[in-house]
């Protein structure tokens, strides 16, 4: 049994040797998260965990890590995509399915950067009819083990902007996913608050809990779902990029990823809704903490 063991230990030991390279020292920075790094170096969460005898989500600013990267890598190719009159830099990361400093990396730009129509960018070769198939054949809704809960998941992804803004604003002083200079209430079939914010902007959680979906949301930007031990459920859309896992266990306080640039109003804002037994409540009153 002993001698079993040891072989079976030696298997496990080359195996991992033939499936990585020589690893990469990463110090951890404010902000960084076991996901964002697995994301950033193409690796699973398990495997950055395996590399440094961790366990659990916890880093601290200044950690020493050895991100395992593997010997083979995806070829990417590109096609060019000509700028049409009212795209934005983030518009048409989200219909590539990469994030806006992807994009800017890719044609040598900068954030801030005006775009011009007829202006020819580099994009990833997968085109936006084949995401809106892939996202047709496997709707994100699938994800959730009680869809219901989610309100109208039927209106969540159309292409057609749901929100109906009101005139009632909210009280910018109570705690928000961000900084908030401006609260305006949203009508119509989508209920919930529009916060303006400020370019860069972490998103945090308002509300202790897990994360129920984190992804793409065709027609919502980049979102994040987060049920609280007391079944309510706080939607987090319109973000930037995401820093947060589905399954992954969230604190009051934490970062869920980084505040968008909204095509439709050009401000940096996030969308966020509270659903309580399936119906959303006014997020003003739902519970913080």
């Amino acid at each position: 049994m002993r001698a079993f063991i040891r072989i079976a230990v030696v298997f496990f030991f080359v195996s991992t040797v033939a499936l990585f390279g020589e690893n990469i020292q990463h110090t951890v920075v404010k902000g960084d998260t076991l996901y964002s790094l697995a994301k950033k170096y193409g690796v699973t969460v398990d495997e950055i965990r395996t590399a440094n005898s961790i366990s659990g989500n916890d880093l601290y600013a200044g950690q020493k890590l050895s991100i395992p990267t593997k010997k083979t890598s995806r070829k990417v190719t590109y096609e060019t995509y000509t700028v049409k009159a009212g795209d934005t830099l983030y518009s048409i990361a989200r219909r590539y399915d990469i994030s806006v400093d992807e994009l800017c990396e890719i044609n040598s730009l900068s954030a801030s950067s005006v775009l011009k129509t007829a202006q020819k960018l580099r994009v990833p070769s997968k085109t936006p009819a084949a995401q809106t198939a892939e996202a047709e054949k496997n709707p994100p809704a699938a994800d959730f083990s009680n869809a219901a809960l989610l309100g109208t998941p039927a209106l969540i992804g159309s292409d057609k902007d749901p929100r109906s803004y009101t005139k009632k604003t909210g009280d910018v002083n109570l705690i928000w996913p961000v900084k908030a200079s401006e609260v305006v209430y949203v009508g119509g079939k989508i209920s919930g608050v529009a916060l303006t914010g400020v370019k860069n902007e972490q998103v945090t959680a308002i509300r202790s809990g897990t994360v129920m979906y984190s992804g793409l949301y065709r027609g919502f930007g980049q979102v994040v779902f987060v049920q609280s031990a007391n079944g309510l459920i706080y939607v987090y859309t319109g973000l930037n990029t995401l820093t947060v896992a589905k399954g992954q266990q969230v604190n009051y306080g934490q970062q869920l990823g980084v505040i968008g640039n909204d095509p439709l109003s050009g401000k940096n804002l996030i969308n966020l809704m509270v659903f309580k037994n399936g119906n959303p409540i006014d997020p003003a009153k739902a519970p913080r903490g």
